[in-house]
């Protein structure tokens, strides 16, 4: 629950930020702001004209190109670009239910403290929890054990560095995602839009003056 909660709050957060571009970019200019402002999500190019009569009514026309640089109807795949994920996660999220989070891998490289050297004939057993194990609380990803034909190695510690890799995510049925699919960095296409965006509150004077 609480890392479904985690993952909603950064998809509503990573949305809001590029509806705040685009009001930004409206009162930088001078222009009027109004109720209908937003980063508009397109996947058919046919509706990209209402798009600009509504959504972004009063933008800078510079400013536009980059803005639509950034739609789904751009891409090969629209359903599966970042921008659609990031719109239909935070319609879901905010109305509809919480996502349940899943492992989608799972990798570590222990390395253990032993009560006697380890000899060529003993069997490191390593057991991992299978992809889709949902993770929440005291969930068990991995455990391990010696096999000893003498029945005298025990496992006596672990040694403090070590290295783990978990991925997570969420369960995406319902945007044609599968296990094996790559999910599409949104985090990474919000910055590029915040640093297209930049040099319009770099100018001295404007109230959102970036470094």
């Amino acid at each position: 629950m609480e890392l479904s909660l985690t993952f909603a709050d950064m998809i509503s957060n990573l949305r809001a930020t590029l509806d705040h571009i685009i009001w930004a970019l409206v009162e930088e200019s001078g222009n009027a702001p109004h109720d209908q402002l937003m980063f508009p999500c397109v996947l058919d190019p046919k509706k990209w004209p209402p798009a600009l009569g509504k959504q972004l009514k009063n933008v800078p026309p510079e400013w536009i190109p980059a803005i639509e640089q950034a739609q789904p109807f751009t891409a090969p795949q629209p359903r599966r670009h970042p921008m659609n994920v990031l719109h239909r996660l935070d319609i879901t999220t905010k109305h509809r239910l919480l996502i349940p989070m899943e492992e989608s891998s799972f990798a570590w490289n222990p390395a253990f403290k032993t009560n006697r050297p380890v000899r060529e004939d003993d069997q490191l057993i390593k057991l991992e929890a299978p992809t889709g194990t949902r993770l929440a609380d005291s969930v068990e990803l991995a455990r391990v054990r010696y096999f000893s034909t003498t029945a005298d190695l025990e496992v006596t510690g672990i040694e403090p560095v070590i290295e783990a890799r978990v991925g997570w995510g969420p369960k995406l049925d319902e945007l044609d995602f599968t296990g094996d699919d790559r999910f599409p960095d949104m985090m990474a296409f919000v910055e590029t839009q915040i640093e297209t965006f930049a040099p319009a509150f770099r100018r001295s004077g404007s109230s959102l003056l970036l470094p």
